[in-house]
């Protein structure tokens, strides 16, 4: 057997023992890149085709919420870990305002009841990348995939990835319908409409399950 053969057996050993069990304790992912759409990319790039393992945050294998966790972590944004706890994170976005980088949630459930049992990271051009349980992997899907267009809940901007700012709302202004400038940092605008961000009950939810 030849070096390069037992390289590989040792590879694909560590990988699924990392990934044949489930870990129910959370881990803070490494940060290795400063926040930007260029470490956002290459990070979607890296997991595209990784394994779905419910209750997993990476590196080698995700569920839905978990790919979230790691993507964002890996950049030094933090996160919930959970999908209805992230979506009570950052700001609330409506579907024609999105831009790479945003979350957005759906209700995957078998009995659709609203709340947030699935979540994934905007890429632009109406795509997303999430860790599909029925796939068992990270794949990308389209929102306008008649089964997500039906069980899309709404989204979220956790980070100003486009340095997009948003304006105090009005009583005439829809929360979901800031108009973008340039000047208050992330943390301030979290802080500032963090009232306004209007979350999905604390159940017990079938994370990622479509």
């Amino acid at each position: 057997m030849t070096y390069l053969k037992i390289s590989f057996l040792a590879f694909l050993s560590i990988y699924l023992i990392g990934c044949s069990r489930y870990d129910y304790t959370v881990h803070k992912p490494k940060v290795i890149y400063k926040p930007s759409l260029k470490a956002l990319d290459k990070l979607n790039k890296r997991n595209l085709g990784k394994r779905y393992i419910w209750a997993e945050e990476g590196p080698y294998c995700f569920d839905c919420s978990g790919l979230t966790y790691f993507t964002y972590g890996s950049m030094g944004i933090e996160i919930p870990r959970v999908a209805r706890e992230q979506f009570r994170k950052g700001i609330p976005i409506s579907k024609d305002e999105l831009k790479k980088g945003d979350l957005v949630f759906f209700d995957t459930s078998r009995y659709f009841t609203g709340k947030v049992t699935h979540v994934g990271i905007y890429l632009g051009n109406g795509k997303f990348e999430h860790a599909s349980s029925s796939k068992k992997r990270v794949i990308v899907s389209s929102l306008n995939n008649p089964y997500f267009k039906r069980r899309y809940l709404g989204a979220r901007r956790v980070y100003n990835f486009n340095n997009f700012e948003f304006k105090t709302p009005t009583n005439k202004m829809p929360i979901n319908s800031y108009i973008a400038s340039k000047r208050l940092e992330p943390k301030i605008i979290n802080n500032s409409y963090k009232k306004a961000i209007v979350a999905n009950s604390y159940d017990i939810a079938d994370e990622g399950a479509f």
